[in-house]
């Protein structure tokens, strides 16, 4: 019983490290964010959809067939992983959220987080 215990947090330590690696990792990655440029693309490409603060209610947001996310509460999770809410906005998702491949780049959406959280003042 003991062993399977020590086996379980060995490998409970590994995922936290692990994670904690690949947010520093991320973070190295995108480095330091660009608040003004996250400023300017949010207000061309994301406030009709998710307005002001990011909150999902954008001028258009109640007529979309899907309401727009709340990136105030996405991004404002414990260091969310950038790499994955990167992906969705420069891929798209189904159901509502267009890709902005070509348009955005990596570190034009990890500018908007930022933005995004100061707008809310979260620092993460």
């Amino acid at each position: 019983m003991k062993k399977l215990l020590g086996i379980t947090l060995g490998v409970l330590g590994l995922g936290v490290i692990g994670f904690i690696a690949l947010v520093a990792y991320e973070n190295t990655i995108y480095g330091e964010s660009d608040v003004a440029n996250g400023k300017q693309k949010y207000v061309q490409n994301c406030l009709v959809c998710h307005g002001e603060r990011g909150q999902g209610d954008g001028l258009i947001a109640a007529t979309l067939p899907k309401t727009p996310v709340n990136l105030h509460k996405k991004f404002g999770r414990l260091n969310p992983v950038k790499s994955g809410i990167i992906g969705a906005v420069l891929d798209g998702r189904d159901g509502g959220m267009p890709a902005f491949e070509g348009v955005l780049t990596k570190n034009d959406v990890n500018d908007i987080m930022a933005y995004v959280l100061a707008q809310n003042n979260v620092t993460n």
